[in-house]
């Protein structure tokens, strides 16, 4: 379900967020500096003739295994960290901040209104089929 809702001030949206944001299920936030921008990865916005992910992910792995320790052992860690140091990928980069995304919403274009985007991948979970077995479940958070 999509809502606008202008937000002019920080605490317009600790306000929103405590209202409107179940406080017992996870959040993640994305924040775009224009509102009009659609919601899609680095690799989805590129224009013309350009690599694939696939090529991409081969001359990452050629050049950076020998500068990182440990070095990734499965295609999705080697994606985060290719999205980490400014690889195109098919990744869309979420915070569990709501500051944090809020920062980038605010930052870069001043001339236009920014974006930030709220997500519930337990409710998205639940949309798309996905049901756990154990109850109720919450994504495992970066810091935990």
């Amino acid at each position: 379900m999509e809502a606008i809702v202008d937000i002019c001030s920080v605490g317009d949206l600790l306000s929103r967020l405590k209202a409107d944001l179940d406080a017992a299920s996870a959040s993640w936030f994305r924040g775009q500096s224009k509102a009009k921008w659609e919601l899609l990865p680095s690799l989805a916005r590129q224009r013309g003739d350009h690599e694939t992910e696939s090529d991409l992910l081969a001359r990452f792995k050629q050049n950076a295994t020998l500068l990182l320790s440990p070095v990734p052992g499965t295609e999705w860690e080697w994606l985060t960290v290719m999205q980490h140091h400014g690889v195109m990928t098919r990744l869309l980069d979420w915070t569990e901040s709501p500051l944090t995304g809020m920062y980038f919403a605010t930052n870069g274009n001043a001339d236009s209104d920014g974006a930030l985007w709220v997500l519930n991948p337990t409710k998205l979970n639940i949309a798309s089929g996905i049901m756990p077995d154990y109850g109720r479940y919450r994504p495992r958070s970066l810091s935990d």
